[in-house]
């Protein structure tokens, strides 16, 4: 007899945070009274590949699957005196946990009921928070760059800083460039099939093509001890496998310039869009293995492959801020500062003992005074093509394309080699090719053009899935991921003797490519070097989980080896220029008075180094272990037991090519009588040295509490706390002694009086390696940077949960939660702790007198390495050293609270919905963080002040207290098949039937800004200056569009004097333009066979064509202060494809 009935079961998913890919499903079988049914048959098979297993009910009747691959499955319970239940349609998402209670009715086995209910959205397993990615929203939603990461902007407590134009697979560093549940950015781990593909900077090396990715699961406050090396969240991806169904997809995507919408700016200056098409092309093919007459492997052995390329070229407006045709012969009579007021120009061959100058007669510099290098610099600055309205006003509007390219190949290979073992094998290659801007100026010396990046990445995950009891299952992984990159210069293989540089300083300069010049009051220019950098890792990890009770056991351990081996950026000299030596005092910068660019003409640079390199590998060590019990209370409460131990050694090298640290009390070869000096640096491996950075904890634990409550069918209570140790950021240590920098020594007065040339910049020649050989005498008259030896780890953070699940009719899910994160012993950066105290600022202008050298003569570069020396610089810690900055310090710290609120709707009936509200604060005290990949957010090098690090704290840079964000998906309920016209004819359904449409909306606060100004205490070693505030309000009122040239008040701001320290915070609670963005595609589908169908696609990203407006200018004094000259996202973009699919 077979019966049909509906049944309602309490089908409850989970999120098991994990690090694995694998789901579990579990339950209880009971009879028709509810007592335990012990000695049940289950069985669990996928409904894709009819691959089963099998297990049995214990004496409370309950079962347990893990390390269950994610799929559609049926399930199966058979015991004597019931009737035979068979469930269909049970979804298995990533790294989820699936609760199913079975009731078994009376009857005969040969009796059957069939259940096809859908598996409801409540997650009553765990506390872990977070969010599935399914298919249907990868495969349909407008993203981005066709990017399955950038999906992660749905989920609730999470910030993408990234650079909202670039999602491509190449775009690796913006990708990172996120904070997940409150994490500082770029501390989240990435996985593919289980292995971690996160680099030595914790970024994905890879991004896997759509066509690739089943599912992505976001994790977030993951309370499973299985998940490790994260300070904020991880991206779960699971790549596709094959069934026993022959199955593909083909996609192409066009876009034409015709059909896109200009940048913001160019249309202000009427410039045309720029050309940028576009063409992407992809396709997948899976299934069994079948050979005829030799080889069935259905039900056995699968595969699957899948491939994407695109060729583009993007596009880029620029606004700059060039010299005039009489500002390049070093005549300014005629320029006039943002006031109104002439621009006057100050001659540093007049400066007095009490800082003042004298202008230039007739504010012109005389042809004669004019450096010949300098004026061949200049000459590689196009005229303006508009009004210059005041000097370092935008008066060069261009726009411009460049291309780009990437491809990437990804398979999978699925072997059930017994019922008790399956085994799969995944591996991607990806190869792209990018250069960062179009040749503006037409020329060598044109500014952006940093760079012609060439990457080859490759990933290799191999799983292993035992089964040697029906309650025990072990998992064996092991991977290895490889990411070259070579960055070179647009103009490489430039001429440098054209400039009329020495030949001895071109002779010596490796890639030669026009220098990276750095201005203050115009646009800086010039590329740079070449550099070279292969990220790899290792990886191997091995896990078993034992059902027992109500109790589902679980312990495993991970073995990471994470590397970073190159060689350092090596090219032509880099020169930077302010207005310090032309403006009427050194001491303080004064609006509308001086310029670099008259300080460039006059070839005296305030900063500039070049390297001579060599290669380093780097690396790390990680282990960790895990314990972990979910404990079935009851029916209502499963509790969360789980306690992670880590391991992460200091970073080492492979030839300990390495500085571990710096020797503050032992006593420098340059000690004299009359100057005790202080300070060594220790090299690894020498004289009982460690051998690698650090004092690195011995063990890091992780306690994990967690607790689901299901107050009834519809209601459940989640709530949980954890600790998660972030991972270590890292590239490799350009290590002084085995690699050189030689640094302009650019004054010995403190700025008074130029002491450099660009006729001879480097009169005492280039370092050269010495490997460690010089001891303690190493790194004298440079600037040094360590790491700090005191650093026990990376930081941890403590993360805490509570939210209530509510089902909703019509299938909704509506949760409200909130989320608290407190961080430790994050790592800081760029302390200079040879920073002039304090207490000595009270002796004022005598602190920059020059003053005879007692360590003149006695060995040493740079600063020692001259007859005179700036008084401070003998008054400092370590006077032998111009700066020794501290980086990767421990004493960071981070707090972060959000509400959220979440409504979501699996795909039925046509309709899928993911919406979520997230308010949220976020503190912390960081500096030095890296802003690769991201055009939104700011940094500062270091503290202001390296002796009072409390003033460090304030907002931070990814503080975003308002967030909402959905995805809909909609197919209009018309044509065959749907609710409206389903037996319509042919040519009816062809004109009606069949669209669907999908929308992604994003609304946000913008980033807060950090205020500089001109730094007047860069000659006692601090890194930056902030200005004071006056009380006034700081923001300028009305729209964004309204105040783009006036985006914030100067008179809100007073400057900050020499030897003193500004009052504003690091970050105010002022913030940039917000973001509102909508993506749209149209959808219409047809059937060409029953297995076969297309699918016509038109997608408008950014529909409304609103502009993300970039952050205006915050250097206080600047004459661009408080402008905005930058759209930051991507004009409409509008495009048709075309995806088939069978």
């Amino acid at each position: 007899m077979l019966t049909r009935i509906p049944l309602t079961l309490l089908l409850l998913a989970a999120s098991l945070g994990a690090q694995t890919f694998h789901g579990t499903l579990r339950g209880q079988v009971t009879d028709p009274n509810n007592s335990a049914v012990a000695n049940a048959r289950v069985s669990l098979t996928d409904q894709q590949t009819q691959v089963s297993r099998q297990t049995v009910s214990n004496d409370q009747g309950e079962y347990v699957f893990t390390s269950v691959n994610p799929s559609t499955y049926r399930l199966v319970t058979e015991a004597p005196g019931f009737k035979r239940l068979e469930r269909s349609g049970v979804v298995v998402p990533t790294q989820t946990a699936i609760t199913v209670d079975l009731r078994l009715e009376l009857g005969q086995v040969s009796e059957q009921i069939n259940v096809t209910e859908s598996t409801p959205l409540l997650q009553a397993a765990d506390a872990s928070t977070g969010q599935v990615i399914d298919s249907q929203k990868i495969t349909d939603l407008p993203i981005l760059g066709r990017n399955p990461f950038y999906m992660a902007k749905l989920a609730q407590t999470v910030v993408f800083a990234g650079n909202p134009k670039f999602a491509r697979m190449q775009d690796q560093n913006a990708n990172a460039q996120i904070s997940i549940a409150g994490g500082p950015l770029r501390t989240n781990n990435y996985l593919v099939d289980g292995i971690s593909i996160s680099d030595s900077t914790n970024r994905a090396v890879i991004v896997p093509s759509p066509e690739a990715v089943q599912e992505l699961k976001l994790q977030a406050s993951t309370y499973d001890a299985e998940a490790g090396r994260t300070g904020g969240g991880a991206f779960n991806t699971l790549l596709k496998s094959g069934t026993n169904g022959l199955h593909g997809s083909a996609v192409g995507h066009i876009r034409q310039t015709d059909w896109l919408a200009n940048d913001f700016f160019a249309n202000r200056a009427g410039q045309r869009i720029a050309d940028q098409p576009f063409r992407d092309w992809a396709g997948s093919l899976g299934g069994p293995v079948y050979v005829p007459k030799l080889y069935d492997g259905r039900n056995r052995t699968f595969f699957f492959a899948a491939t994407e390329a695109y060729r583009q070229k993007d596009a880029a407006t620029f606004a700059l801020s060039v010299p005039t045709a009489l500002e390049r012969q070093g005549d300014f009579s005629q320029t006039v500062g943002r006031s109104g007021a002439q621009q006057t120009i100050y001659d540093p061959a007049t400066t007095t003992t009490a800082g003042t100058r004298t202008p230039f007669a007739g504010n012109v510099i005389p042809a004669d005074r004019i450096n010949s290098v300098g004026k061949a610099l200049v000459s590689y600055y196009p005229l303006p093509n508009s009004a210059t309205a005041y000097h370092g006003a935008p008066n060069l509007n261009l726009t411009g394309s460049y291309p780009n390219r990437g491809d990437q190949f990804a398979s999978k290979a699925d072997h059930q080699f017994t019922p008790w073992l399956r085994a799969s094998a995944s591996y991607i290659f990806q190869k792209t090719f990018e250069i960062n801007a179009p040749n503006l100026f037409g020329n060598a010396g044109s500014p952006s053009q940093t760079y012609c990046c060439d990457r080859k990445i490759d990933a290799t995950q191999a799983n292993a899935t035992l089964t040697p009891t029906p309650t025990t299952v072990v998992v064996l992984r092991w991977g290895f991921n490889r990411f070259y990159t070579r960055s070179t210069q647009a103009s490489q293989g430039f001429n440098l003797a054209s400039l009329g540089l020495p030949p001895a300083l071109v002779a010596a300069t490796p890639n030669p490519a026009f220098p990276a010049i750095t201005m203050s009051d115009v646009s800086s220019f010039g590329g740079g070097g070449a550099s070279q950098d292969v990220f790899y890792s290792r990886s191997f990890n091995a896990s078993v989980s034992k059902f027992q009770g109500r109790h589902s056991w679980k312990a495993g351990f991970e073995r990471r080896s994470i590397n970073d081996a190159g060689v350092p950026t090596a090219g032509p000299s880099s020169f930077g220029f302010s207005d310090v030596f032309t403006r009427p005092n050194p001491r303080v910068s004064t609006t509308g008075q001086g310029s670099s660019l008259a300080t460039l003409l006059l070839g005296a640079p305030v900063s500039g180094s070049m390297n001579v390199v060599t290669n380093f590998n780097n690396y790390i060590r990680y282990y960790g272990g895990f314990v972990q019990d979910d404990f079935r209370f009851s029916p209502k409460l499963t509790l969360n037991f789980g306690f992670r131990f880590e391991y992460e050694s200091g970073i080492r090298d492979v030839n300990d090519h390495l500085i571990v640290g710096f020797d503050r009390t032992a006593a420098s070869p340059l000690s004299l009588p009359a100057l005790a000096l202080k300070g060594v640096v220790q090299y690894a491996g020498v004289g009982g040295n460690p051998t690698q950075t650090f004092d690195p904890k011995g063990i890091k634990p992780g306690p994990r509490l967690g607790f689901a409550y299901s107050a009834n069918d519809k209601t459940v209570v989640r709530g949980g706390y954890g600790i998660f140790w972030a991972p270590t950021y890292f590239t490799f240590q350009n290590t002084i002694g085995y690699s050189q920098t030689t640094n302009i020594n650019a004054s010995t007065d403190g700025n008074f009086t130029p002491a450099a040339s660009l006729s001879n910049p480097y009169p005492d020649g280039l370092l050269q390696p010495t490997g460690n050989a010089l001891g303690g005498l190493s790194g004298i008259g440079q600037a040094i940077t360590i790491t700090d030896p005191a650093t026990r780890s990376a930081g941890y953070v403590q993360q805490i949960s509570l939210e209530v699940q509510r089902q909703a009719p019509a299938g909704f899910v509506i949760t409200a939660g909130v989320l608290g994160s407190r961080s430790l012993g994050l790592l800081r950066n760029g302390q200079n702790i040879n920073q002039l105290d304090p207490p000595y600022s009270s002796q004022g202008s005598s602190l920059t007198a020059p003053v005879a050298n007692p360590l003149f003569g006695n060995g040493g570069v740079g600063t020692v390495g001259t007859a005179n020396i700036s008084r401070n610089q003998l008054l400092r810690p370590f006077p032998q050293f111009t700066s020794v900055t501290l980086n990767s310090s421990g004493t960071g710290t981070s707090r972060y609270y959000s509400y959220y609120f979440r409504a979501e709707r699996r795909l039925s009936q046509g309709l899928s919905l993911l919406a979520s509200y997230t308010w949220s604060r976020s503190t912390d005290d960081l500096s030095g963080i890296s802003l690769a990949g991201t055009n939104q957010i700011a940094t500062v090098s270091g503290p202001q002040n390296a002796y009072d690090l409390s003033a460090e704290r304030s907002l931070s840079t990814q503080d975003v207290p308002n967030r909402f964000t959905a995805a809909v998906s909609y197919d209009l309920p018309v044509g065959r098949g749907r609710p409206y016209l389903r037996n319509s004819n042919r040519i009816l359904d062809l004109a009606l039937g069949g669209w669907s449409v999908n929308s992604v909306i994003t609304v946000q606060s913008g980033f807060p800004l950090s205020i500089s100004q001109p730094n007047n205490n860069s000659v006692i070693g601090a890194s930056y200056q902030r200005p004071n505030a006056t009380g006034l309000a700081v923001a300028t009122q009305g729209s964004t569009q309204e105040r783009l040239n006036g985006y914030l008040n100067p008179a809100a701001f007073s400057q900050s004097a020499q030897f003193s320290f500004g009052n504003i915070s690091r970050f105010l609670n002022v913030r940039g333009p917000a973001t509102r963005n909508l993506d749209l595609s149209i959808f219409k589908t047809f059937s060409i066979r029953e297995r076969v169908k297309a699918q016509f696609r038109a997608e408008a990203l950014n529909a409304t064509n609103t502009p993300i407006f970039g952050n205006p200018n915050t250097t206080y004094t600047s004459a661009q202060f408080g402008l905005i000259t930058t759209q930051v996202n991507n004009p409409r973009l509008v495009q048709l494809g075309v995806r088939a699919t069978f």
